[in-house]
């Protein structure tokens, strides 16, 4: 038999919006759409990826900025960044078993001040970590966050 066959290739699958809750220190928490909030930088300090998940722990930072398109059509003159941070040590029968999450939005003229308010949701976070021990890393994270920030060009 000669001839053709036709096939169909299916359609895929419309790609749905991926959102995110991120908790904020000392208001409501924001929900946005991860695709207009890309990742400008992130850093974090943990445990090794050896160790068994009952007794790990990690301390993160990340460091989101809209997209213009975004907060030009909501007449904000500089956009918004969002800071935040996690901690979590996973060990239940430790009693300094904990998760904690902070967080800051910054609109137009804070923007300008993201380091200060990048230490600042360090503190936060670091005051709320009931293990002394852990509270040090805080800092670490931080300084990997920090170094994965787009250089600076006006110092």
């Amino acid at each position: 038999m000669h001839g053709t066959i036709a096939t169909t290739t299916p359609e895929k699958p419309p790609v749905e919006d991926k959102y995110r809750t991120v908790t904020l220190t000392n208001r409501a928490p924001i929900r946005i759409k991860e695709d207009e909030w890309p990742v400008s930088a992130e850093g974090g300090w943990g445990s090794s990826p050896d160790t068994p998940d009952e007794w790990s722990w990690e301390i993160k930072f990340v460091v989101r900025r809209e997209k213009e398109e975004n907060y030009r059509i909501r007449y904000r003159k500089y956009g918004r960044i969002l800071i935040y941070a996690f901690y979590v040590k996973n060990d239940e029968n430790d009693d300094k078993y904990q998760r904690v999450r902070v967080g800051r939005l910054l609109d137009d003229e804070a923007v300008f001040h993201l380091w200060k308010n990048m230490v600042q949701v360090a503190e936060e976070l670091r005051e709320r970590i009931i293990d002394e021990k852990m509270r040090g890393f805080v800092t670490l994270a931080l300084d990997n966050c920090f170094a994965n920030l787009k250089p600076s060009e006006n110092g």
